[in-house]
């Protein structure tokens, strides 16, 4: 609480712009631009033309061409609107919640990388525009992690591959080994 009552006192002191070098204006000036087509925006890579395109009354109002919204939220609620948004976390938290499940089911180091890219992912985004883009290693490893196969929905569960008294280890570590299904099926 202290840190959000005193924000902008904590950005002049560390040397930093409290306008989060000129992205706040960018902000006030594209949620107006929403506000005008909210529903399903301007569509994909339909807002930023340059000063000749629905972008124009945010260059004049910040005074200079920006090639993006500076945050990522915005930018899918510019090109896909309000409606694109809610779907992109509503899936977002959906597979959020399964990465959470995954580092929560397995021992291994390698259930972690879903649940790392996701959070950077959400934290990038506050102050750069990576989402929907093409030709982002952010975006790719986004996708890679929505797309991994250990977020799949299963009724088993990932044991280590250490081995217990009654089983010994598998002779290959390289894949895990399947527990018995929970439950009574």
């Amino acid at each position: 609480v202290l840190v959000v009552a005193q924000m902008e006192t904590i950005l002049v002191a560390m040397g930093k712009d409290p306008s989060l070098t000129g992205r706040t204006p960018i902000w006030n000036s594209l949620l107006e631009s929403i506000r005008e087509r909210p529903l399903l925006g301007y569509g994909y890579n339909g807002f930023w033309l340059g000063e000749r395109g629905p972008a124009e009354e945010t260059i004049r109002t910040i005074g200079w061409e920006t090639p993006s919204a500076h945050n990522g939220f915005l930018e899918v609620a510019l090109q896909l609107g309000v409606v694109g948004l809610a779907v992109f976390l509503l899936g977002y938290f959906h597979v959020f919640g399964r990465a959470f499940a995954a580092v929560r089911r397995t021992r291994a180091a390698d259930g972690l990388w879903p649940i790392a890219i996701l959070t950077f992912t959400l934290l990038y985004n506050v102050t750069e525009s990576v989402l929907l883009e093409r030709n982002s290693i952010t975006w790719a490893l986004f996708v890679a992690a929505v797309c991994s196969p250990l977020l799949r929905s299963t009724k088993y569960e990932v044991r280590s591959t250490e081995g217990t008294e009654d089983e010994p280890a598998p002779s290959s570590g390289f894949a895990p080994r399947l527990a018995r299904p929970r439950g009574r099926w």
